[in-house]
């Protein structure tokens, strides 16, 4: 049958969500714009986007969800942990590339529009608060990014991003996140 889709958010640095509005599945596929390719001899250009179909995981009354989705062109390979105030740091992603690189998954036919988001796996972790570290070289490697503060409700399922580019201050390097449910 026909399915309607709509978008939930886009003000051109955070991504969009569509959403199938079946009552009956309430799908929603994140949706990111990774920037545009010019034309050329053997691509007609324009915007690229990351296409996430999710398969959300099932989480206890005491675990959250969190995973990373690396949308910054010029970052290198990152690896992504959640740290609580006390004990271990949970790793949410680890050599994360950019994901239209070729290391990230991309391999398009001349012209595609879209990558698809496989291998975007969610971490489960206790509920809390917890400082959200993005690491660059290895997962002891130095800290690029640091979110202190940052409540990871029970029951609920995140997915961290980077966005933007390393030394531009026309659209810096940023993060975001996006809570699914």
């Amino acid at each position: 049958g026909n399915v309607d889709t709509t978008v939930v958010a886009l003000d051109g640095r955070t991504p969009a969500v569509l959403r199938d509005n079946d009552a009956r599945t309430q799908n929603r596929i994140p949706l990111a714009p990774l920037g545009v390719v010019p034309p050329s001899n053997t691509d007609p250009g324009g915007v690229r986007f990351y296409v996430v179909t999710d398969v959300f995981p099932t989480l206890t009354a005491t675990q959250a969800a969190a995973r990373f989705v690396h949308l910054s062109p010029n970052a290198p390979a990152v690896w992504v942990q959640a740290v609580p105030a006390t004990g271990a740091a949970v790793t949410v992603a680890a050599n994360v590339q950019y994901a239209l690189s070729v290391g990230g998954g991309f391999n398009p036919a001349v012209g595609s529009r879209a990558a698809s988001g496989s291998g975007v796996a969610f971490a489960t972790v206790a509920s809390g608060t917890y400082t959200i570290e993005v690491r660059t070289v290895s997962a002891t490697g130095p800290v690029a990014l640091s979110v202190p503060n940052v409540v990871l409700a029970a029951g609920k399922i995140y997915t961290f991003y980077a966005n933007g580019l390393v030394g531009s201050t026309a659209t810096p390097l940023g993060a975001g996140v996006v809570l699914h449910n």
